[in-house]
């Protein structure tokens, strides 16, 4: 018969005796007693066996003074994810592995860049409660039992990292294990990091000139670290100009900007390709060191172009007197479409020439216009220049035509 009510109550005892009888007409009860220990109601308590028989005057009893010990935990390194992002969601995760008994106290602290210490949230697990010392953070703790009676929590710590406040911190997460006055510390540093932004590409002048210098430039801000490569492409090929970069500036975020710029001399077999700023920054690599770069765009979808060089063509090739003569000029390769064609007769401007209106080429995205003059040759025509005159964009250019009929001299001028 046993009696030890302390383990009864907690049904943590299995008691296993059976009865043997001998020759000698003896008796004998092996008996095996299995119990599960709790080290906060049994650690130091006497475990009594106590038999009782007829033949027994009193009660035999056998004591053995239970020693209930714990396992204290083993923190494993701290998890983050592979990169941090400034103004991201980061969490960090610490496993807390196989302890027991279940009490247990965890705390999560920070040590800024100049060493001061804070604490941030404090955790316990048998109440279920955290106490949050900064709103910026949060706390999740799930947990793990096993067949063993051994506990496994994952205590992860959740708040949006910034450059400023965390880049270069160390957060520690420590534990306290009343039941075997173990402590427990893991700590990582945390390096954060902040993707270029870029402005739109400016053009200067904003509506370039054709075989005249243009300045582009791109604003790239709030980036860190400072350090950034920085190319000019023209659709996929690198430009031979050489981008002029500003020095990096810090801002009170402690986020990085500069200005790029290059110079070059645009031309018509430019209109419509692509120039591209190109950054490359340590932000920029995933999870296996692989850059993806960021680019802002900026496509010549206009330049201004004066037109080709004029040339007035005559029909007939060699008029004659009494007959019709037309004058023609194709002004080509031009933009913006408007522009002033005028025919001059010596310095007589004609008054009935004809001008059609600008055709785009689409393929070119720069327009042609076509003029003529129609007249009688008469004999005072003779040797006469006749002249083309187109004025584009505040610039002028000029053709002359020196009209010859057939049948009379070179050198004579009625």
């Amino acid at each position: 018969e046993s009696a030890i009510p302390l383990l009864e109550e907690t049904n943590a005892i299995n008691v296993n005796a059976e009865m043997e009888s001998h020759r000698d007409g003896t008796y004998s009860v092996p008996c095996n007693i299995s119990i599960v220990p709790d080290i906060e109601k049994h650690d130091g308590k006497e475990l009594c066996l106590r038999i009782e028989h007829k033949a027994l005057p009193n009660p035999i009893c056998q004591t053995r003074m239970l020693a209930v010990v714990g396992i204290p935990p083993k923190l494993s390194a701290i998890v983050a994810p592979p990169k941090s992002i400034h103004q991201d969601s980061l969490t960090l995760t610490c496993p807390i592995n196989g302890f027991k008994p279940r009490p247990l106290t965890i705390k999560w602290m920070k040590i800024d860049t100049n060493d001061k210490e804070m604490e941030l949230v404090k955790y316990d697990l048998n109440k279920d409660e955290s106490q949050y010392f900064f709103d910026k953070y949060s706390h999740t703790a799930s947990e793990s039992s096993f067949n063993d009676g051994t506990i496994t929590i994952l205590s992860v710590l959740i708040f949006v990292a910034t450059v400023k406040e965390d880049n270069g911190a160390r957060f520690v997460c420590k534990t306290e294990h009343h039941a075997t006055h173990n402590e427990g510390k893991q700590e990582i540093t945390v390096s954060v990091k902040a993707s270029p932004v870029l402005d739109a590409v400016q053009s200067f002048p904003e509506i370039p000139y054709d075989e005249e210098s243009l300045t582009l430039s791109c604003r790239i801000h709030s980036f860190s670290p400072k350090t950034l490569e920085v190319q000019w492409y023209k659709d996929e090929d690198l430009m031979v100009e050489k981008p002029s970069n500003s020095d990096v500036t810090t801002g009170p975020e402690g986020l990085c900007n500069c200005t790029s710029q290059i110079t070059f001399t645009p031309r018509k077999e430019d209109i419509r390709k692509a120039f591209k700023c190109r950054v490359s920054h340590e932000s920029l690599k995933n999870h296996r060191g692989v850059m993806t770069p960021k680019e802002a765009t900026w496509t010549l979808s206009k330049l201004i172009s004066s037109p080709e060089e004029l040339k007035v063509v005559c029909d007939p090739d060699l008029p004659e007197q009494g007959r019709s003569v037309t004058l023609s000029c194709i002004v080509k390769d031009y933009y913006p479409p408007e522009c002033n064609v005028r025919w001059f007769k010596g310095f007589q401007p004609f008054m009935t020439a004809e001008v059609e209106e600008p055709h785009l080429d689409g393929a070119t995205g720069l327009y042609l216009r076509k003029s003529q003059i129609k007249f009688i040759a008469t004999n005072e025509d003779h040797n006469t220049e006749i002249a083309v005159e187109v004025t584009h964009c505040g610039k002028q250019k000029r053709q002359t035509y020196h009209l010859n009929l057939k049948g009379l001299p070179r050198d004579r001028k009625s």
